[in-house]
């Protein structure tokens, strides 16, 4: 605040709920638009015009209410807002801020391609290592759990898919009863960040607490969705909900497990746990990067810097090191 008389809002709630000057609301609708011609993803577009709005909002606080007000300085002073997010983050915040004013120029709303006064920002892409839970932690979670209540078999069943399959939080929240082939036993289901179709084989314990939980604990209620909250009115989980993750800190609590403060207590960990046991385990790369729905090889190397056990095969002997120099 001291800095530019700005708070940014973090709460996607009160986001949404801002409402922009005519003047500026016009660009936001217009990049709207141009999101759903590009066949963005539901979860991509959020992002976007999150970020967007969160900009808009920033130059309505400085006076700004008109798209033609907008100067490089304005949008300069915005990116200096985001100083403490990490490269990735201001990477894809820019990229963002470039594709919405390109957009504008092009539809006559502005007077210049401001797009060419957003700076470029290489993101490191190694820059944080994932954090991972201890396995008997992720047991202990599981066994937890008291699966003798309704509530109880579903978070069972979505906990134990994320620990067995790594499934992003919103495959889980939009996993449909037709994606389960019960006579072939597999489960079928489209990634939402990649497009891509996946077949896994459906595990014995995964098949029986899906069916559990279906049989006995889902609430008879007519949806599409495999889970649904269970208080009244049922409705499946929100496409952008926290509710996997205000499931896992219940649970977390409820095990008594202590996760080290630089752990994160979301569902992703449990996927950054899987992957990183089955580079233990010796399988291959490109099987990990299958199974977690990467598109590439390369977002799944970043693994290979927590298995700390073939690491040390790597290090180097200084006696070695100086005798070979010398020589």
């Amino acid at each position: 605040w001291m800095l530019f008389q700005h708070i940014p809002l973090k709460k996607q709630g009160k986001l949404y709920r801002t409402q922009l000057c005519q003047g500026l609301d016009l660009g936001f609708q217009a990049y709207k638009s141009y999101c759903r011609t590009m066949g963005y993803s539901e979860p991509g577009t959020y992002g976007r015009l999150n970020r967007i709005k969160r900009m808009l909002i920033f130059f309505e606080s400085r006076g700004i209410h008109d798209l033609k007000g907008i100067g490089a300085a304005d949008i300069s002073d915005f990116i200096k807002t985001q100083i403490d997010l990490n490269s990735r983050t201001v990477a894809t915040i820019l990229t963002a801020i470039r594709c919405f004013f390109k957009e504008l120029y092009l539809q006559g709303l502005t007077k210049e391609s401001l797009a060419e006064k957003v700076p470029s920002l290489k993101a490191n892409r190694n820059f944080k290592l994932p954090k991972i839970w201890k396995t008997s932690d992720v047991q202990k979670l599981l066994s937890s759990i008291d699966r003798a209540n309704p509530t109880g078999k579903r978070d069972y069943a979505i906990l134990l898919m994320i620990a067995r399959y790594g499934l992003r939080s919103i495959d889980i929240r939009r996993l449909r009863l037709s994606s389960f082939n019960w006579e072939k036993g597999t489960l079928n289901l489209v990634q939402s960040k990649t497009g891509r179709l996946q077949t896994f084989p459906l595990l014995h314990d995964v098949g029986w607490a899906v069916a559990e939980y279906l049989r006995y604990g889902r609430p008879k209620f007519d949806s599409e969705y495999v889970f649904l909250t269970h208080t009244v009115p049922y409705r499946p989980f929100g496409i952008h909900s926290s509710g996997l993750n205000e499931i896992l800190a219940k649970r977390v609590r409820e095990a008594g497990i202590a996760i080290p403060r630089e752990v994160s207590k979301g569902v992703h960990a449990l996927r950054h746990t899987l992957a990183s046991t089955l580079l233990s385990q010796d399988i291959p790369l490109p099987v990990i990067s299958s199974v977690l729905g990467h598109a590439t090889t390369e977002a799944t190397a970043i693994y290979l810097h927590t298995d700390l056990i073939r690491l040390k095969d790597c290090v180097l002997d200084p006696e070695e090191v100086l005798h070979a120099s010398q020589q």
